[in-house]
């Protein structure tokens, strides 16, 4: 089979997946062949697949990690083909969570613009007092979603949620 081209790729375009050899080999190394928009045949590993999925056709993309699944689960996959498919695995996971995490921190952020332009509403005491009791009630709302959040992220070693230590001295 032909070697990918290194001419650069339209990294928006769609791949079409034409075969493979998963399940067929049982501990054997995994080649996955793709075919880009102008015809350009790709011949690529499972840990080169993975990079580029989100760029398959849903369908096909369903189908091959269906059968890394399956082959993974099943101990038929050759170990770097295993490491990468785990990897990528444990990405999606990181990302998944990662993606909580922003959405809780969002309806933080919306609360807090509410709070600001409600408050910039009160025109009078009674205003200000029927504000602040709502203020009240939504900080601790405000305060369990930030918890949420932490525990999506859970301590990465860097990002937005860096999980300091404390100081001593």
């Amino acid at each position: 089979m032909a070697k990918a081209s290194t001419k650069p790729q339209n990294v928006g375009s769609l791949l079409s997946w034409i075969g493979d050899n998963i399940g067929l080999q049982s501990g054997a190394p995994i080649s996955i062949d793709l075919r880009d928009r102008d015809g350009q045949h790709i011949h690529a590993s499972v840990a080169s697949t993975l990079i580029l999925i989100n760029r398959i056709k849903a369908d096909e993309r369903a189908r091959i990690l269906s059968a890394l699944r399956n082959c993974a689960e099943h101990g038929e996959l050759h170990p770097d083909d295993l490491q990468a498919y785990r990897a990528w695995k444990e990405d999606q996971a990181c990302t998944t969570d990662c993606s909580a995490a922003a959405r809780d921190v969002g309806a933080v952020t919306c609360l807090l613009y509410s709070l600001n332009w409600a408050g910039e509403k009160c025109e009078n005491a009674y205003d200000y007092e029927q504000f602040h009791v709502l203020a009240l009630e939504l900080f601790q709302h405000m305060g369990l979603k930030l918890e949420q959040a932490e525990t999506h992220m859970g301590s990465p070693a860097a990002g937005l949620f860096v999980q300091m230590e404390p100081s001593h001295g």
